[in-house]
């Protein structure tokens, strides 16, 4: 009895580890269904609760992240990764300060962590504290200094503030420990396309696709290499992608606004007697209408016909 009790806390501990290393390498619902079988097993184990939370989170189910991190706290209070789990779901759904809250709490129980650091640089960005991100990935690198996820965080950094030079070098790094990482794939992907290399910038992103074909940054640098390959479907990818950063009430906001703007024209261009301007009018709003409601067809057609000749590498 007591034999086979230690191999199922054997089998548990590898459960979690392969749910860890599926989570990591960009595949949420294969780490779901591990850790369910987990849970199944030992539905009091903190640390599958909080690994849960970070899967359903990166799968965009974020009331079960919420609460899987919740239980995942109940269960141990003081458990870093616990509240490591809370500070990213909090992430996710906006609520910077208290993921603020739990991610200090987090690097307070486990300060060597980089990954902590990195979840708190994320938090700094969203919340327009933008001074604070590169010295807290900086130091995140200082407490793991041959953690590549953060050199190419810090690549990303650079990047977003305009230092190509300094992101390639990373990227360049990274790919030299490791030639698959993702991360740094798409990295430098990002680079060639500011370097204006677009079909090497295209090779990367298969490359990181072949590694997870389902990962959303890679998705992300495919979208924008065949943005610039195509005028018209990059107009709309660069539509899309600055009306989502805007959240939907603003979204709803801005179309609100567009229509009453087209209304007014409109009305104006009819009491001037322009008839032949109103129905130009009509005409781009018409021709602007059907631009948004084919481009997602058109663009969701060119992924698939990109992806299918991606080969996934073995083991995924």
């Amino acid at each position: 009895m007591d034999e086979q009790r230690e191999t199922d806390f054997e089998n548990v501990d590898l459960l979690i580890d392969r749910a860890a290393a599926l989570l990591e390498h960009g595949s949420p619902q294969e780490a779901i269904e591990n850790l369910r079988e987990v849970l199944a097993r030992s539905p009091d184990h903190a640390r599958a609760h909080a690994l849960l939370a970070l899967a359903l989170a990166a799968n965009k189910r974020l009331h079960a992240a919420d609460h899987e991190a919740g239980l995942a706290l109940q269960l141990e209070p003081e458990s870093a990764y616990a509240h490591h789990a809370r500070g990213v779901v909090y992430m996710a759904q906006r609520r910077l300060v208290d993921a603020e809250k739990h991610l200090d709490a987090a690097m307070s129980f486990e300060p060597e962590d980089p990954a902590i650091r990195r979840a708190l640089a994320d938090v700094y960005l969203l919340s327009g504290r933008e001074a604070k991100v590169m010295p807290t990935l900086e130091a995140a690198r200082d407490v793991a200094p041959d953690d590549i996820d953060t050199w190419v965080a810090i690549g990303d950094e650079h990047l977003r503030r305009g230092e190509v030079a300094a992101a390639e070098e990373l990227a360049r790094a990274a790919l030299a420990e490791s030639a698959e990482h993702r991360g740094a794939l798409v990295l430098m992907g990002h680079v060639l396309i500011r370097r204006g290399q677009v079909q090497e910038a295209w090779e990367h992103a298969r490359a990181a696709l072949s590694e997870n074909a389902t990962d959303p940054q890679a998705l992300h640098l495919l979208c924008q290499v065949k943005a610039r390959t195509s005028w018209f479907l990059g107009l709309w990818w660069r539509w899309s992608t600055w009306m989502n950063v805007l959240g939907d009430s603003r979204e709803i906001m801005v179309l609100l606004g567009l229509f009453l703007l087209y209304r007014v024209a409109n009305q104006l261009a009819n009491d001037l007697d322009r008839p032949g301007l109103a129905s130009a009018l009509n005409f781009v709003w018409l021709a602007f209408v059907a631009y948004t409601w084919v481009g997602p067809g058109m663009f969701r057609r060119m992924l698939r016909r990109e992806l299918r000749d991606v080969r996934l590498n073995d083991g995924y």
